[in-house]
């Protein structure tokens, strides 16, 4: 037995069974092993007590439980921090039990204690940066995240203060962006340090750690030549100060700087934690960044973005909802996304919703919505499956103004008969829509070519002419607006206007698109008026009579006709003139009392004839009589718009 206790690696106490005073019982025997792991030698701490291995981080509250158990002479296992003769701490697992004699008398106590401080060390620092990673979670600022964070580390390694210096947007500078202290005294380390809030590259011992990406330790801060904060470094009794680069993957974000006093010794600090928190801290600080991005970017958009579970039900919404539907994001919480739907978009809808199902993600789609206020809102859609959270994210931007737009643009195209069309060069495709499609007399599923839209103006001239126009703009970027006959695709023959214009990239074409109109009333309107026209021109040429046509409005006149004007002495016939040829030509005494019985037709709605008779001027500056009549047209309203009649020499 007495081989055991010698050559066991355990530390091995045994101490009396009675404790004479409130140290507790007094050793009388320590093993080798406890030498080794202590320290101290055998004739130091014989007739001392267990406490000489105490200190101030001994757990007071385990103590008075090991009391308790020795007062009761129970066995008794704990794990607490004891402290070397050198005043190192270490985790100590022991066990006490209490040893009787024959007559069943407790006579000893024997401890057994194991030096765990590897293994406690590891669960600490697992602990730690557990911790850490928990107040990343928290909704508070990166800021208070960091100092909070900080705090734990100066508690666990027993630094005195602490700071975090973060790289910049511009990755120009370096910011301190948090610190703390291990007590309200020194942290006015930070407080006098207004002056020096931002540093550069290779400046300070942050820049130092910036430049060479490795954890950094810099002895007697206050006389280092590169240390900037000397003064303050004397003032608060720096002995040394720590640079620990913070980095995830390749990306460096900032530097953490952990300062001892000279009550610290730089060969306690573990640099394996620090490495570990450098890593932790990178990552934390990564994604929290992008958290409170993606944050701002959810509560700031003007585009309504939904996060919904797999079966459709809304779980989160952003505050634009209540722009754009007018419900509060709490309302929609757990609501079917199908609750706001336009039935009739409900099958078009559900069709894209199995595309998300079999974890597809759905680029675009366009639907309409209900707003709580029950008007219809387009909303066009970007939806992304997560498979890592089950969950599904959409993206709808508001085109319900676009729409609208649309819809009276197409209304007003189709009342106009005008159409669109496009000609993609690059995939050789061709795009006709709904108008165009009617216009050209096909189905609403043709598929339209260039050479087939093409061939169906009319032969010749017509056909020339939008084979060069469509050529010249590719090679050229000449833009067309022609008036042509096609045949559409059911035989019938139909004037167009074909408006064309193109798109060019790096001087190269990539797409000719316009209008097409049907303008075949129009064009027949105009044919009908051309042929009266030279009816009207013929009847002028066979009488000596001239034929007139007044607009009131603008007061220009068009006449036709040569014999009145020859027969007056005239070589011109003055075809188109204003109000104030008439006004010459007529005789001062005649005038007024020729416009008074006009003025007085023109106000009497139910008069659509009007006549009189005056002297006219000859070219030689004599006059003669003359005949004039006409027919008066007006609006429905009875407002005279022109007068058409003839003027005769009596």
């Amino acid at each position: 037995m007495e081989s055991v206790i010698t050559n066991t690696s355990d530390a091995i106490i045994i101490t009396e069974a009675e404790s004479y005073d409130n140290h507790g019982p007094k050793i009388i025997f320590v093993n080798e092993a406890f030498s080794k792991m202590t320290g101290y030698n055998t004739e130091e701490v014989l007739g001392n007590t267990p406490k000489i291995l105490q200190g101030p981080k001994t757990d007071k509250l385990e103590l008075a439980k090991l009391s308790e158990a020795i007062k009761n002479w129970q066995k008794y296992e704990t794990t607490l921090i004891n402290y070397k003769k050198d005043g190192e701490p270490f985790w100590i697992n022991f066990t006490i039990t209490p040893i009787a004699n024959e007559k069943g008398w407790f006579t000893h106590w024997i401890a057994v204690e194991r030096d765990v401080t590897e293994a406690k060390k590891l669960e600490l620092e697992k602990k730690l940066l557990a911790e850490i990673s928990n107040l990343f979670l928290e909704p508070f600022s990166l800021e208070t995240i960091l100092s909070k964070s900080l705090e734990k580390i100066i508690a666990y390694e027993e630094f005195n203060l602490a700071e975090i210096w973060l790289i910049s947007a511009s990755n120009e500078t370096l910011s301190l962006t948090a610190f703390a202290g291990i007590t309200d005294e020194i942290k006015g380390f930070y407080l006098e340090n207004d002056y020096f809030k931002y540093i550069k590259k290779n400046q300070g011992l942050p820049g130092n750690v910036w430049k060479t990406k490795e954890v950094t330790y810099w002895e007697d801060p206050a006389n280092h030549p590169e240390y900037i904060r000397k003064r303050l470094a004397e003032k608060y009794e720096l002995s040394g100060m720590y640079g620990v680069p913070l980095i995830s993957g390749n990306e460096f974000v900032g530097v953490m700087c952990l300062g001892l006093t000279k009550t610290n010794l730089k060969h306690k600090i573990s640099i394996n934690i620090l490495q570990q928190l450098s890593q932790v801290l990178a990552a934390e600080i990564i994604r929290k960044k992008l958290t409170i991005e993606l944050n701002k970017i959810f509560t700031s958009s003007g585009d309504l973005i939904i996060i919904a579970d797999l079966e459709g039900k809304i779980k989160k919404a952003n505050p634009a909802i209540s722009a754009i539907l007018e419900y509060c994001p709490e309302e929609i919480i757990d609501l079917p996304f199908t609750h706001f739907i336009h039935p009739d978009d409900e099958e078009a809808t559900r069709k894209e919703a199995e595309k998300l199902s079999r974890g597809e993600s759905i680029l675009y789609f366009e639907n309409r919505l209900i707003s709580k206020k029950g008007d219809i809102k387009w909303l066009a859609w970007t939806f992304t499956p997560s498979k890592d959270d089950n969950l599904i994210y959409g993206i709808g931007k508001d085109i319900t103004e676009k729409k609208n737009l649309e819809d009276i643009l197409n209304k007003s195209n189709r009342l106009a008969r005008i159409g669109s069309w496009e000609i993609n060069i690059n995939k050789g495709t061709v795009y006709w829509s709904d108008i165009t499609k009617e216009i050209r007399e096909v189905d609403e599923d043709f598929i339209p070519t260039l050479e087939l839209g093409i061939s169906k103006f009319k032969e010749g001239e017509h056909r020339n002419k939008i084979q060069q126009n469509v050529q010249n703009c590719i090679e050229h970027g000449i833009p067309w607006d022609e008036e042509l006959l096609i045949e559409t695709f059911k035989g019938n023959w139909k004037w167009v206007r074909s408006i064309g214009e193109g798109e060019f990239l790096n001087g190269k074409c990539i797409r000719v698109y316009g209008s097409f109109q049907d303008i075949n009333e129009k064009k027949l309107a105009q044919q009908k008026l051309l042929e009266s026209n030279e009816r009207f021109n013929i009847v002028a040429k066979a009488t000596n009579d001239l034929i007139w046509d007044w607009d009131v409005i603008t007061g220009n006149t068009i006449r036709l006709g040569t014999s009145f004007f020859e027969n007056l002495g005239y070589k011109e016939n003055f075809t188109k003139s204003d109000k104030s040829l008439w006004t010459n030509l007529i005789h001062p005494d005649d005038l007024e009392r020729v416009e008074n019985n006009r003025n007085t037709v023109f106000e009497d709605p139910s008069k659509t004839y009007w006549e009189d008779q005056y002297r006219c001027k000859r070219a030689d500056g004599s006059y003669a009589y003359v005949y004039d009549r006409g027919y008066i047209v007006r609006t429905s309203n009875g407002k005279v718009l022109k007068m058409i009649g003839s003027t005769g020499h009596q």
